[in-house]
């Protein structure tokens, strides 16, 4: 291997090539792309290898006795020095499907060309279209034994504690939706996401050794356990068979026949798990769908979709660029702190509020008028509904949220479920997960088409907001036994280290609260949110971080944070999990520490006997 392979680590570097490589006598290098992406235009001396000329109409592959007839035609033995490369992550795992098969047949010269197509171009390298062959010979293989595994085997070992499952599929795939005709949705019972996508750096490239180290071990996936992964027909999982491989995994394989094999058996034998309420959280290709009128929906006053944030639309980053047809919303038209006469403000205190009058005007407040005190809580309904009736939404619309923020678009969603929306639902990932599906923005500003009624005068779903009074009884112990006060703050916040918010100067919990987790500074939400792409972290982690807390479905749950942002994701999180026991306590740290009642509410400030976060 070249010493520029050697850069990035890996234990069996001899696996990865780099450009250099290529000139090394002997080497046959194949194209894992179409036929037709190959005629564009290809690596010099490329001969053009798609997998899909390998595999039955199962997807599965070809018996091997096949194998040796079609590779033997194509001028290939079991001792050539082969080098792969597809257009990484365009290609669906391509280049680790043929390498996976070569391994397979008993072939031990094989290696892919790290960033494939993608950085060949980049670099400025030449390129060619003249179709590359090699005269025909007799490929002989000897089949290497624990690379291909079926769902018997998977079956046989899926509750052992030294065996892990990959799934290299999208959050969509993995929590319930089917994309592919598949006949049930979900995953494979106690599996682990790591996605495709998520083992290239921007350059297209892998991600160095340590990096791809501690992403497969933060999901519990060692070198010391066997290691199967699987997809949707073993494209993508086959990629992961060679990232094991090349990390030195000693015992790795892919499922080949992968989810759409695995969904078809039978359910009690194969189970699979997924998000109970799954399709409130949504994949940018439902939302195209939605747009372009592919499908209905399930609101009969139709759709509207809802980019919010702090602040009016260029302090958002919506005028940068939004989904196209996506309304800006601003969470001061929900919610507020002080709310003083427009035409009068005091002098010496904080104005509060960035609506405008027209967004003030439609709560059938004017520039004169004042409200008392409200520490962020949301608007009493009377001003909550008609405010929401302003954005074009009824208790009967389709609303889908998205925003650069999770703890905006949390705080939303929250806010329309608990008005009475029956129908909203999150964007998954947000605008950066719309642009990778390669959709486009818009910066057209949208209007509005407020309409003159919510369809209530109250709240509908009052039950999603507990008061003061409620959680002060938890906090004393003289409320439901099973009741839990959910802290969804930073482990400093909970433990009283910091108190990281200007205007709330306080610090320490409520008594008797559980931490929830958040994230790591007050501004993230790593702990819920994948820092590699903004979507939502795989439910069966949240769920087992909760438990781990002793906090599951079968407690009432009070989620709370500083002002309601964060703590509103985490009851999203618990509602799209199927709890039914779920609440915000949207006043909060703030009101209870800072506010009215701040003498009688029960808070800790001890700390000393609190271990550090893990």
């Amino acid at each position: 291997s070249s010493s520029s392979t050697k850069v990035k680590g890996y234990p069996n570097d001899s696996l990865l090539a780099v450009a250099a490589d290529l000139n090394n006598s002997g080497v046959v290098l194949l194209d894992a792309r179409s036929a037709d992406t190959y005629n564009a235009g290809h690596i010099p001396g490329a001969l053009n290898m798609p997998w899909g000329q390998f595999v039955d109409a199962s997807v599965n592959l070809l018996p091997v006795s096949e194998l040796e007839v079609l590779l033997g035609a194509l001028g290939l033995t079991r001792e050539s020095k082969i080098i792969i490369y597809d257009d990484t992550i365009a290609s669906w795992g391509a280049a680790g499907r043929l390498f996976w098969m070569f391994e397979y047949l008993g072939c031990t010269r094989v290696s892919i060309l790290d960033g494939g197509w993608d950085k060949w171009v980049a670099d400025g390298n030449v390129t060619e279209t003249t179709v590359n062959t090699l005269p025909a010979t007799t490929f002989t293989a000897i089949e290497k034994p624990g690379v291909v595994v079926d769902k018997e085997y998977i079956e046989s070992r899926m509750n052992d504690a030294d065996f892990a499952i990959i799934d290299t599929r999208t959050d969509a795939d993995f929590i319930g939706w089917r994309l592919y005709g598949e006949a049930r949705g979900g995953h494979i019972s106690g599996a682990v996401q790591i996605p495709y996508a998520w083992y290239f750096k921007e350059d297209k490239t892998i991600l160095e050794y340590q990096d791809m180290k501690e992403l497969f071990e933060s999901k519990g996936v060692t070198s010391d356990k066997e290691v199967t992964a699987y997809c949707t027909a073993g494209i993508r999982s086959a990629y992961a068979y060679f990232l094991g491989r090349l990390m030195g995994y000693e015992r790795v394989s892919n499922y080949d026949g992968s989810i759409s094999d695995w969904a078809a058996s039978n359910e009690i034998t194969y189970p699979m798990d997924s998000l109970k309420n799954y399709e409130k959280l949504v994949h940018p290709g439902w939302v195209k769908q939605l747009i372009d009128g592919e499908i209905e929906p399930d609101g009969k006053d139709g759709y509207v979709i809802v980019e919010c944030g702090w602040g009016p639309s260029d302090a958002t980053g919506y005028d940068d660029g939004h989904i196209p047809g996506a309304i800006h919303v601003n969470t001061d038209e929900i919610e507020y702190h002080k709310f003083f006469a427009r035409n009068n403000p005091p002098a010496d205190q904080w104005f509060g509020r960035s609506t405008t009058e027209d967004e003030d005007a439609a709560k059938g407040l004017g520039p004169d008028d004042t409200l008392p005190d409200n520490w962020w809580n949301i608007y009493p309904d009377e001003y909550l509904l008609p405010a929401i009736a302003y954005m074009g939404i009824t208790a009967d619309t389709t609303v889908v949220v998205y925003s650069s923020v999770p703890g905006a678009a949390g705080r939303v969603v929250w806010t329309l479920m608990y008005a009475g929306v029956e129908d909203v639902r999150l964007l998954n990932g947000g605008l950066a997960a719309w642009q990778a599906a390669g959709y486009d923005v818009s910066t057209d500003a949208v209007e509005r088409a407020p309409v003159a009624n919510f369809g209530a005068t109250i709240a509908l779903h009052p039950e999603y907001l507990v008061d003061d009074a409620y959680a002060r009884k938890i906090a004393n112990n003289n409320g439901d036994p099973d009741a839990i006060l959910l802290d969804i703050r930073t482990w400093g916040e909970y433990t009283g280290a910091t108190a990281p918010y200007s205007y709330i100067p306080a610090s320490g919990r409520i008594q008797n609260a559980v931490w929830g987790h958040a994230g790591d500074a007050l501004s993230d939400m790593n702990y819920f949110v994948d820092a590699k792409d903004g979507t939502m972290r795989s439910f069966t982690e949240i769920k087992a971080m909760w438990a781990a807390e002793g906090v599951t479905s079968e407690n009432t749950v009070s989620h709370y944070c500083g002002t309601g942002w964060r703590a509103a994701l985490s009851f999203f999180y618990a509602h799209l999990m199927g709890w039914e026991n779920n609440n915000l306590f949207d006043s909060g740290w703030f009101k209870w520490s800072m506010g009215p009642e701040a003498d009688i509410n029960p808070m800790v400030d001890e700390y000393q006997d609190l271990p550090a976060a893990e």
